[in-house]
């Protein structure tokens, strides 16, 4: 009965939904981004607010699976649970005939999830793809904790299961072009003749970012996933929905044409943008002084809105005209330097680190945290060096056990004495999302020059700004008050600027934002 020949990918963005949908159209060998038509999506009505919680909040794209049936001709069926042994039934009968089930079970009821069994209330979507009738056992893989396969017996199925879905294909297909997917993106955005304008929307959020949102009523019921909370489920789709629509748009393979190349590059943009956003609401949530972190927020949806409604309306001129006069600027605007460098000054921020992030197999600081709750960087080997090498760069690094060795930014000042230099390295890593903010460098002559600073999150693969992978580790997070090393891998991450001032270095300033862990600081010619 077991369909071996399936298996579901984990892509950066996707809900565990959107994974099991790409598995199985991956599997029946059809594509499945147009369900993704939707997906640059945004909706705040303050009428919903209640009590400090943004209830108001939506991504607004519900016909994923409507889209799926209309233009990639799957559709996934939702059927009743009311009599869980007519379930099993029809589990058993689909995967006899080669059709594998969708579930929708509570994680409490997931034996696998370490984290969240018996802890945590969440919704996850899996892929039923064996029954053992011996056992009563049903086989279910997802792009996570369950990618190999794991069996769920029939007494937790019976407690955890939601819902399930039928999955019916080869339906006929309407076609679309890419000139109707943009035209229904704008419209949803900002469409006068019904009264639509998210990018006020966004303004609105932003405002109320400040003035009423009481982040601890918002997530009451899930203290110990924060982030699954409806209002982060949303904020999060509302992120990866830029980067799906994207995806979206090319696969229609359209490189020669410049706007929709730019057009997809923008929308990548605003995506890290809405994670950010995501990235320093998580933070606020285990920090005590929340309303310096709660303006900055505010701020940077302000700047999105902005953004946002430069991109739409820089597609409206596309689609009247076939081309825009506007200009995008490209907010990632950095120059990477690989040429050879012949003198390394290695800063000392030993005085300055705050934060205790890395940690060994044997050895790990019950106090290091790099990021919340409980989680640090396993790194795979300590060199016996006091500076590494990478990439034409080099750092002051070296692993010592209950020594702090990172500076959270908070826009310290970095003195410096009066150094020489064409071009500054930073070693660093983000949590909760990937970073551009600006570091501003102060020269002796009076001058100042702000860096486009840019950095990955430390649970990339790959890095989000061509920085170069620096080092390697895994997870290790403190569940039940004990340290487990998980599989997931970590990284820090290593990129050199040029420095347009002439003259010698004598400040670094750090950018204010806490998500942002610098690690070393090198200055060069």
């Amino acid at each position: 009965m077991m369909l071996s020949d399936i298996s579901i990918e984990q892509i950066d963005g996707f809900s565990c939904i959107d994974a099991v949908i790409s598995g199985v159209s991956k599997w029946i060998d059809t594509d499945y981004l147009l369900m993704f038509g939707d997906s640059w999506g945004f909706q705040y009505s303050r009428e919903f607010n209640n009590d400090g919680r943004l209830s108001g909040l939506s991504h607004n794209s519900y016909r994923k699976l409507e889209l799926l049936r209309i233009y990639c001709g799957i559709d996934i069926i939702e059927k009743d649970i009311s009599n869980i042994y007519k379930v099993i039934d029809i589990i058993k009968s689909e995967l006899s005939n080669n059709r594998p089930v969708i579930l929708m079970i509570n994680t409490f009821w997931c034996p696998w999830d370490i984290i969240n069994y018996q802890k945590n209330n969440i919704n996850h979507w899996l892929l039923a793809v064996d029954f053992d009738s011996d056992t009563n056992k049903i086989k279910c893989i997802d792009s996570e904790k369950a990618k190999a396969g794991m069996w769920l017996d029939s007494s937790h199925f019976n407690k955890g299961i939601i819902k399930y879905y039928l999955i019916k294909h080869d339906l006929p297909v309407k076609k679309i072009n890419i000139n109707d997917i943009l035209k229904n993106a704008f419209l949803r955005l900002e469409d006068e003749s019904i009264g639509i304008n998210r990018f006020n929307e966004m303004i609105y959020f932003s405002e109320d970012i400040i003035n009423i949102f009481d982040i601890v009523k918002e997530t009451e019921k899930f203290t110990d996933r924060p982030d699954a909370s409806p209002f982060f489920r949303e904020l999060y789709e509302i992120a990866s929905g830029r980067n799906k629509f994207a995806m979206l748009l090319e696969s229609y393979d359209m490189d020669n044409i410049p706007e929709i190349t730019l057009i997809i590059r923008k929308l990548k943009e605003l995506n890290n943008m809405w994670m950010a956003v995501f990235g320093m609401l998580l933070k606020a949530y285990y920090i005590k002084e929340k309303g310096l972190m709660y303006k900055k927020i505010s701020d940077k949806i302000l700047f999105i809105s902005e953004e946002e409604q430069k991109l739409a309306f820089f597609i409206k001129d596309y689609l009247d005209r076939g081309k825009s006069d506007r200009i995008l600027k490209d907010l990632n605007e950095y120059i990477n330097y690989n040429k050879v460098i012949k003198e390394h000054i290695i800063i000392d921020l030993y005085e300055h680190f705050d934060n205790k992030g890395l940690g060994l197999k044997e050895k790990i600081y019950d106090f290091a945290e790099l990021s919340n709750p409980k989680r640090i960087m396993v790194i795979d080997e300590v060199k016996d060096v006091d500076v590494i090498n990478i990439s034409n760069m080099k750092f002051k690094f070296s692993y010592v056990h209950r020594k702090k060795d990172n500076i959270i930014c908070k826009g310290q000042k970095i003195a410096i004495d009066n150094i020489k230099a064409n071009y500054i390295m930073f070693l660093s890593c983000s949590e909760y999302g990937n970073y551009n903010e600006e570091i501003k460098v102060y020269f002796s002559n009076g001058k100042s020059e702000d860096i486009k600073f840019v950095v990955s999150s430390w649970g990339n693969k790959l890095s989000k700004y061509d920085e170069v992978k620096a080092l390697d580790g895994k997870l290790g997070q403190q569940i039940n008050g004990k340290w487990e090393i998980l599989d997931n891998r970590t990284s820090l991450f290593a990129k050199c600027y040029k420095l347009k001032t002439n003259g010698n270095v004598c400040c670094i300033e750090l950018p204010n934002c806490l998500n942002i862990h610098i690690f070393a600081i090198t200055l060069a010619n």
